[in-house]
């Protein structure tokens, strides 16, 4: 993802159950997910939601950039259960440099010394 976007996730479709049991996704970095329920969940560097139908999006902290990983536990509804990590690279972008106008104040035959990127 890139930085200051987001990303909808899909951890279940690595995921499977010999059984052939359906899957579900029950916490995510600790925080117990209530089925059709939207949830907002922090994690290093970022917010993990969930919408009331189960989409998981990844959305990073402004201007980050780097690695982020967290771990989510599954289920397969008859008691089976096990935890695996959601790892998501965010890439950087180039940020536009900000330019602020600047104006100064000068005596008659006086001199001024300019600092145009004093404020920028």
């Amino acid at each position: 993802v890139a930085e200051d976007g987001s990303v909808i996730l899909t951890p279940l479709n690595g995921d499977s159950d010999i059984d052939g049991d359906t899957l579900s996704i029950t916490s995510i970095n600790g925080t117990v997910l209530t089925p059709g329920t939207a949830q907002s969940i922090t994690v290093d560097n970022g917010v993990v939601t969930t919408d009331i139908n189960g989409v998981i999006t990844f959305t990073p902290e402004a201007n980050f950039n780097g690695s982020v990983s967290f771990p989510y536990t599954i289920s397969d509804g008859k008691g089976g259960t096990d935890t695996a990590t959601e790892t998501i690279t965010v890439t950087a972008v180039n940020d536009a440099p900000i330019a602020v106008n600047d104006s100064y104040t000068v005596a008659e035959d006086g001199s001024v010394i300019l600092t145009p990127l004093k404020g920028d």
